[in-house]
């Protein structure tokens, strides 16, 4: 079984190393250490998991913690879904003001609009959920702003409608995750103190652990990848001898 390391632990190592001896910047090393593996996360781990989450209207709508990028975007009012945004791949239908307020109240109220077409939401706390329509390129809608995990909604939107948004998730943040393999303290604590110090404008000291990072970036990724082989070899060895 791989070895684990407590996040917190971590934290409390790079505020030691840094002279922080009663912990006042662990919040914020914390803050850090989780962003930087979740990038390593995905990086390393290619398995492609989505989640959709059913959104009330406001003008700043908080994205789910484990967002990365939407996948589908519904807008659902009288427990009818319009498509506003499919994958970015396909053609898209390019519709003013007017235009866009008849395609949504077209399908709000039973029309099925473009022959029928109709898209499932995965993973989603109704069953079956689907949303009808097409892939659109339409603006004052909404605007997802990936930078701060946040949509924001346009006036076109009615205020009892409600996001219906499918995404490509983490992993990670949802999960509330407190242990990491020990394998990886090194590229996170230099990723997290990149961050931390260019935080404080301390480009020489960010430097100097980005780069530090970028080396056990690859150093850690081809050491996971080797562990990851050796087990499955294992796994096969053990399996074929309990024949």
């Amino acid at each position: 079984m791989r070895a684990l390391t407590s996040l917190s632990i971590i934290a409390s190592d790079i505020c030691s190393g840094m002279g922080d001896s009663v912990g006042s910047y662990k919040y914020t090393v914390l803050r850090h250490l989780l962003a930087v593996y979740k990038e390593f996360h995905l990086f390393v781990d290619h398995d492609f998991e989505v989640k959709t989450a059913i959104l009330k209207p406001d003008h700043v709508i908080e994205m789910p913690c484990d967002f990365v990028y939407e996948t589908k975007v519904g807008l659902m009012r009288n427990g009818r879904c319009a498509i506003l945004r499919l994958d970015r791949n396909m053609p898209q239908a390019k519709l003013n003001q007017t235009e866009t307020q008849e395609y949504l109240e077209s399908i709000w109220g039973g029309d099925d609009y473009v022959g029928g077409l109709y898209y499932p939401f995965y993973n989603s706390d109704i069953p079956d959920l689907c949303g009808y329509g097409c892939n659109l390129n339409i603006g004052g809608l909404y605007n997802i702003n990936k930078k701060n995990g946040t949509i924001e909604i346009g006036s076109l939107i009615p205020k009892d409608a409600e996001i219906v948004i499918e995404y490509k998730s983490d992993g990670v943040s949802d999960g509330g995750l407190k242990l990491v393999p020990s394998e990886t303290v090194d590229v996170l604590s230099y990723g997290a103190k990149e961050r931390f110090y260019e935080e404080r404008r301390d480009f020489t000291a960010a430097t100097w652990n980005g780069n530090k990072h970028k080396e056990k970036w690859y150093m850690t990724k081809r050491l996971l990848n080797f562990i990851s082989a050796l087990y499955i070899a294992e796994t096969a060895y053990n399996s074929t001898s309990e024949i």
